[in-house]
């Protein structure tokens, strides 16, 4: 009777583990970001590009956009931000190339235009860099929750800045779509981006 039981219980135990098994294969993706679900209405600025022309981020409607924060002396978290994403648009071919990426900078004192452009062209063609007037900046920055201070310390490059690293992902209705942390890997960035296409094309069926 016990020897029953105890098989009874394996045997149990054996189908909830593969019933766990199933639903991990069939689950819904497990995005690395945030996934916004529903998205929401992603908020506007106007900030100048590195051609120094007035840009409103909702002229970008229609694109996929790859929004992100910080400054081009930037030592670490910056470049690193921006090769991820490089490689992650290179993981999805066209539709990866089709994607807007835009740098905003948080440090307008040194970020002129001129150098914005300079800058974002090391990663890749067709990459924005947005700079501004320290109010319009900040302006920016708290619509996305961005929080950013100066640093004064003895560098190469003088002073640093202390700065959120976060990726906001636009979809092309102008909505805020997921929230990349800082740190996630381009395989894992390019996995999210592939399912987020995958359920806006659902979506708009």
């Amino acid at each position: 009777m016990l020897r029953r039981l105890l098989l009874g219980i394996c045997l149990g135990l054996a189908l909830v583990a593969a019933a766990a098994g199933a639903w991990a294969l069939w689950r819904p993706h497990p995005y690395a970001g945030l996934l916004a679900d529903p998205p929401t209405p992603a908020p506007d600025f106007t900030l100048t590009d590195q051609h120094g022309q007035p840009l409103a981020l909702s002229a970008l409607r229609g694109d996929w956009v790859l929004l992100t924060f910080g400054y081009t002396t930037c030592p670490d978290v910056c470049p690193v931000t921006m090769a991820f994403l490089r490689q992650a648009r290179e993981r999805l071919g066209p539709a990866g190339a089709a994607m807007r990426v835009v740098f905003v900078s948080i440090d307008p004192e040194r970020d002129t235009p001129e150098v914005m452009g300079r800058y974002v062209a090391q990663f890749g063609e067709g990459l924005t860099g947005l700079t501004g007037s320290p109010a319009e900046v900040a302006v920016a920055a708290a619509a996305y929750g961005v929080k950013y201070e100066k640093r004064d310390l003895e560098t190469a490059v003088g002073y640093l800045m202390n700065h959120s690293a976060y990726v906001y992902v636009l979809d092309p209705q102008f909505r805020l779509a997921l929230t990349l942390p800082f740190g996630v890997r381009p395989d894992e960035i390019a996995a999210d981006l592939e399912a987020l296409l995958a359920r806006y094309a659902k979506e708009r069926r």
